[in-house]
């Protein structure tokens, strides 16, 4: 086993933990410790840290390599728990992990929404937030129910694999991928101070999104082809789930503060000025 490939592996599952553990934190603090005037944000807080924490899972049990092809394949390369199951079980963990992503950065739009709306209307009830967030669901259950009928066969798989790599040593991955990529495509089309620099925080979390979009580019136009970007495009990814749930923890003082008695720090109060401001107001 090569050494960027032990590296990168070894990453994979120190963040996924790391963002398991975080996103469980945060779902606990949700559930148990939200005061009654952030219980209906509470709502969009555990949907984060739900999404997020399933996200480290499949992470942790695809471990997953991509390797875009000629512009037309992508070849996933699995290390992960999956492999002893079966490839379709590697593909569509996969898929799984990337539609939560999609889900995440959606409800990542709606978290701004709704702290727009409470600054100038009462906030609406958790009945409501609950319905917005089922609809902001489908767009990723729908990609998720269609590209996971887009994996190609074992041989068509790795043919192109070895076109690319003629050497290429199957030992300990499980090799999977989408041959069509145009086909892909054409199936998605039709289917306070402190508030400020909570927003400005959440913003920059996209970021690495794009971070994880360029890597992939870069290969699949063959501008420039190397294990590390092939790595790099779900590591970038995957720091999305443990930002995201940061976040609430740093910036939302009932959270904080719950934080730090638990881990036996005491409450410094001039953090308080980073306490995001929530509307008390209700129907």
């Amino acid at each position: 086993m090569d050494s960027i490939r032990v590296i990168y592996m070894t990453v994979h599952v120190i963040v996924a933990l790391f963002g398991c553990c975080i996103n469980a934190s945060l779902i606990y603090l949700a559930r148990f410790h939200s005061p009654g005037k952030i219980k209906t944000y509470a709502t969009l807080i555990m949907n984060f840290a739900f999404t997020d924490f399933l996200s480290c899972v499949a992470d942790i049990f695809t471990l997953q390599r991509a390797i875009p092809i000629d512009r037309t394949a992508v070849i996933f390369l699995s290390s992960g728990p999956c492999q002893f199951i079966s490839r379709t079980a590697c593909f569509i963990a996969y898929n799984f992990m990337l539609h939560l992503l999609i889900h995440s950065l959606l409800s990542l739009l709606l978290s701004f929404s709704y702290r727009y709306y409470v600054l100038f209307k009462p906030s609406p009830n958790r009945r409501t937030i609950l319905f917005v967030l089922f609809l902001m669901y489908l767009p990723s259950l729908t990609h998720l129910i269609i590209s996971s009928t887009t994996q190609g066969g074992v041989e068509e798989i790795q043919a192109i694999l070895s076109s690319r790599f003629p050497d290429f040593d199957y030992k300990y991955v499980m090799v999977s991928g989408v041959a069509d990529m145009d086909s892909f495509a054409s199936k998605i089309h039709v289917a306070g101070v402190s508030l400020p620099i909570a927003l400005t925080y959440q913003a920059c979390i996209p970021i690495f999104f794009l971070i994880g979009v360029i890597s992939f580019t870069l290969e699949q136009f063959n501008i420039i082809s190397h294990p590390d970007l092939q790595y790099a495009t779900v590591t970038a990814l995957m720091l999305i789930s443990i930002l995201t749930p940061m976040a609430s923890l740093v910036f939302v003082r009932p959270y904080r503060e719950k934080m730090k008695q638990l881990v036996g720090m005491s409450f410094d109060p001039t953090l308080e000025r980073t306490s995001v401001v929530f509307s008390t107001r209700s129907v």
